[in-house]
């Protein structure tokens, strides 16, 4: 479309950009994708500042993949070939439960808990923070379950800064 302009190129130093070609071309199921981010980003700045004792949890935790954990770009450490790398080190789950083969997600404290619900937590949470941010409330609703939903930014930002925006 002539004058389109892509989050990613509007605002490329703190947009993280997820192109699913599997959705796109209908191939549900195969996980095709794309995940890109500037070379100069917010989020390795925002890694880079964590206090000594969250860099040192980070050292350990991608010390199975790299020997300069600290040089470590978050696109690499968000990558599929280090997740691949954390799963066959061990160092990270979801993995399978010898006790009852349920599927359980390590917590950063080292208990274990079931996936879904340590997930949905992280979802919750996140939608959570969003709706706030926006001001936005929503109806108790049984069925939302804070996994798919729509907001509307043209009428959220027509509302609050105006129709001239």
């Amino acid at each position: 479309m002539p004058g389109f302009r892509s989050l990613l190129g509007a605002f490329p130093h703190n947009t993280i950009g997820v192109y699913s070609y599997s959705k796109y071309f209908g191939c549900t199921g195969w996980r095709l994708g794309v995940i890109a981010v500037h070379e100069d980003n917010l989020f390795d700045k925002l890694i880079a500042r964590h206090p000594e004792p969250v860099l040192r949890k980070l050292d350990k935790r991608y010390s199975a993949i790299t020997l300069e954990p600290r040089k470590l770009r978050f696109i690499d450490a968000s990558s599929p070939t280090a997740a691949t790398w954390r799963s066959t080190t061990r160092r990270a789950c979801p993995c399978r439960s010898s006790d009852d083969d349920a599927v359980l997600a390590l917590r950063a404290d080292g208990r274990k808990e079931a996936l879904p619900e340590s997930l949905y937590r992280i979802v919750k949470k996140r939608v959570e923070a969003t709706l706030e941010g926006l001001g936005i409330e929503i109806a108790p609703n049984e069925l939302y379950d804070y996994y798919y939903g729509l907001i509307d930014l043209e009428f959220w930002a027509r509302k609050y800064v105006g129709e001239d925006v």
